[in-house]
């Protein structure tokens, strides 16, 4: 992520969670302003560890017991993060889905 303005606001407002190991911050997830799961990220040296997975599936049951209806987006290439929904058995859009939004300049 890119913009450090929208992350800001993503943990002010209690929708980034960050995974620790040995005390040191591995990886985070959080949720979109739009309500999707998105921007998982996990450090190099921490891959291969299940962290990205426990992550996501702690944002899918923080969804469930919210009474939400968790999703996500992948983007088209992002062939580590299809597997990742994969493995976790969740189900992909038979066709491309695009979103737009007003910018908030009316």
């Amino acid at each position: 992520m890119s913009d450090e303005a929208y992350v800001t606001d993503r943990i002010k407002k209690g929708a980034l969670f960050g995974a620790f190991v040995d005390g040191q911050l591995a990886g985070f997830i959080g949720m979109h302003a739009e309500g999707g799961i998105g921007m998982l990220f996990v450090s190099p040296e921490y891959r291969r560890r299940r962290i990205g997975m426990a992550l996501e599936t702690y944002m899918i049951n923080l969804g469930l017991e919210r009474g939400e209806r968790p999703y996500g987006q992948v983007e088209i290439g992002n062939d580590a993060s299809k597997g990742l929904q994969e493995t976790l058995g969740l189900c992909f859009s038979r066709g491309r889905i695009y979103w737009m939004e007003r910018d908030g300049r009316e």
